[in-house]
């Protein structure tokens, strides 16, 4: 699990880990990862086949601070 101070995620893609930094509440950003930042020669769950390219569009909705949310 990937755990940012204000951001947690449990998928092992090297891209969201850089393409999220920095990102704010309102923010939205496309992160396009090569298969060598995402997921390689994995597949997960067979919904990513082996050697993909892949796309996250990212949207932070709600940023939490202590266990209290600012939405």
């Amino acid at each position: 699990m990937v755990e940012f101070s204000w951001f947690k995620y449990d998928c092992g893609c090297q891209a969201l880990d850089e393409g999220s930094l920095g990102m704010k509440k309102n923010g939205r950003r496309l992160v396009i990862a090569p298969s060598s930042m995402a997921y390689g020669q994995d597949s997960k769950h067979g919904k990513v086949s082996a050697d993909s390219v892949v796309a996250f569009e990212i949207e932070v909705v709600r940023v939490c601070n202590n266990g209290s949310s600012k939405s």
